[in-house]
């Protein structure tokens, strides 16, 4: 489906995440620190960071997880969060019962911002998801998880299979409860995108599932058992993605893409033959500030200003003093990646047809999406819009 008015369907957890800074790791041993105003408490969550990405690039989002119940008193924060993501005023919807809070069906608000339907978030858990973050002054970190009692829950499939026809994709996440999911998404046709995150094995048991049935299919470099030019001819032989994308942190990322037979019809009809390669950082042009201004000012102060500072700085992702926190940077990868190949975003940003559109053009707009993410604290904090991509894409270098 390429239908503009279709969304996007992410799965996966939404959690409370705690963030803490420290000057380092190791990190020694003191009995009590005081980092004044600097411990955050957000919602965020591999799904809900995947949903307020898709949000701020100006697509329609449908999200489908599971939180604890009214008697968990972190629900109400994430309730809070989830209806402002989707422009609601209570978790309900609004009083037409459109869950995307919006009568006249237009998947874009008046600010350029997408719509989320949240009817797919169900409190059924004993307790909702949290995390606790720690992260350094270059910006890594280290990310304990409670999911609570999400193991063992079952998501209802039927709900999810119900919203299929109105999605261009799907983004299913490997959360136990997600694993369910995939078949219902490959019955009908719905590309999925999947994060496997830190594998090491090729035959993964945990993660062969979403693997096998990811049509863009993305992962860490963390973790890698061989060279990654050897990594990649394994997975793209032993498993079927369009696109293979391993994620490389400030080295950029590896791109696979296959040769696909018949554009435009889904990608499971793909060929043996895919062609790879190395794709670094983007460089933006560095031009005069007041072109960047110009151009910037049609799409607003705050657009003005992010393209301005990016601009001025070149080579703004490669600038370590500008990375606050990497949580939720591979999170945004996938998002922005996800927009400008399937969704409305690449068609805003003129780059053609759904499966027709450049791969590695896609990627370099993904990775200035997440260099920009980086530089904010909090998984689901940080996004650029869709206006500023398209416009910080036009200052790429070729």
């Amino acid at each position: 489906m390429s239908d503009a008015s279709a969304g996007i369907g992410v799965c996966g957890v939404v959690n409370i995440e705690t963030t803490l800074p420290v000057d380092a790791f190791p990190i020694p041993y003191f009995p009590v620190r005081y980092p004044t105003g600097l411990i955050g408490i957000n919602v965020s969550g591999v799904g809900f960071n995947n949903a307020s990405a898709l949000v701020s690039l100006g697509e329609r989002v449908s999200l489908f997880s599971m939180i604890g119940s009214d008697s968990d008193p972190a629900a109400a924060a994430v309730a809070r969060a989830l209806c402002n993501l989707a422009g609601v005023g209570d978790l309900s919807g609004d009083p037409s019962g459109d869950p995307s809070g919006d009568p006249s069906g237009d998947p874009v608000c008046d600010s350029g911002r997408g719509r989320a339907d949240i009817s797919g978030v169900l409190p059924v858990l004993n307790g909702t998801p949290r995390s606790v973050v720690i992260f350094d002054s270059t910006g890594e970190r280290q990310i304990h998880t409670d999911l609570q009692d999400i193991h063992g829950r079952e998501y209802p499939v039927e709900k999810f299979r119900a919203a299929l026809p109105d999605m261009n994709a799907a983004i299913i996440n490997n959360a136990p409860f997600c694993r369910a999911l995939l078949g219902p998404a490959m019955e009908a046709g719905v590309p999925i995108v999947s994060d496997v995150h830190a594998v090491s094995d090729l035959h993964d048991h945990y993660n062969g599932d979403f693997m096998a049935a990811a049509d863009i299919l993305f992962m860490s470099g963390q973790c890698l058992p061989c060279d990654v030019n050897h990594w990649v001819d394994a997975v793209m032989e032993t498993y079927n993605p369009a696109v293979l994308i391993i994620g490389m942190g400030g080295s950029g990322a590896f791109l696979a893409v296959r040769d696909v037979q018949g554009a435009g019809e889904g990608c499971r009809s793909n060929s043996g033959s895919f062609r790879k390669g190395h794709i670094p950082l983007p460089v933006l042009e560095q031009r005069r500030t007041s072109e960047a201004g110009t151009v910037a000012s049609e799409v607003g102060t705050v657009a003005s200003d992010a393209v301005a500072v990016m601009v001025e700085a070149t080579e703004t992702a490669r600038k370590a003093s500008e990375v606050v926190c990497t949580v939720g940077a591979g999170d945004a990868l996938l998002s922005a990646f996800t927009a400008l190949y399937l969704g409305r975003a690449g068609a805003l940003a003129g780059l053609g047809n759904v499966w027709e559109r450049d791969p590695v053009a896609c990627l370099r707009g993904a990775m200035l999406f997440a260099s920009a993410k980086v530089r904010s604290i909090g998984g689901a904090s940080g996004f650029m819009t869709g206006d500023q991509i398209q416009q910080a894409m036009g200052f790429m270098h070729r």
